[in-house]
């Protein structure tokens, strides 16, 4: 019994040396919780959905990232909010390369920023990633690859096999001024 105990022990330790490294992620999410990433399909004429950048450290931890997102015509990106409770330095843009830096070693995941899009069709598109590279917390600030998690998709059924889960609705809807909106009624009185 004992032998066997420090056998599985011996070999416990062994393969703690030799697993292989947690490697750094960057991903795209409808909520801030990391629940969702898709936006469901909507009802109305455009609809504004949320787009949380979330980036996930190595092994080593994360002191910065490089990446950039791709949008599909029918979006419409905004100017993108930086978490300040974590990012130090943000550099560029989403669309043409953003560059951040943590303000210490970030070891757990943490969005970076919040972004507000228009969808302006019912088209199904997804927004993508193209990850460069992360520096990690190492003395030396080791450059690793930048892995993608997960993108985003837009206007997917609920049901979808491409959804992780269920997909989020967009929290604003957009209509215009038709017989039956608000807009058309708050009209009748001016």
């Amino acid at each position: 019994m004992r032998r066997g105990v420090c056998i599985l022990l011996s070999a416990a330790w062994l393969l703690a040396d030799v697993a292989p490294a947690r490697c750094a992620y960057v991903s795209l999410f409808a909520d801030s919780t990391r629940r969702y990433n898709a936006s469901c399909a909507f009802e109305g004429d455009r609809a504004v959905i949320d787009l949380y950048v979330v980036l996930y450290p190595g092994s080593n931890g994360m002191s910065g990232a490089h990446f950039r997102l791709i949008y599909p015509d029918n979006v419409t990106p905004m100017q993108p909010s930086v978490n300040d409770a974590v990012i130090d330095v943000w550099t560029g843009d989403l669309a043409s390369g953003a560059s951040v830096l943590f303000k210490g070693c970030c070891d757990s995941t943490a969005w970076c920023c919040r972004q507000y899009l228009f969808v302006e069709t019912h088209e199904v598109t997804r927004i993508e990633l193209e990850a460069y590279e992360a520096s990690s917390c190492a003395p030396d600030f080791n450059r690793e690859r930048l892995y993608v998690f997960w993108e985003h998709y837009v206007n997917y059924s609920p049901d979808s096999v491409l959804a992780r889960r269920t997909c989020l609705p967009p929290p604003y809807v957009l209509t215009g001024a038709v017989e039956s909106s608000w807009g058309a009624i708050k009209g009748l009185f001016r």
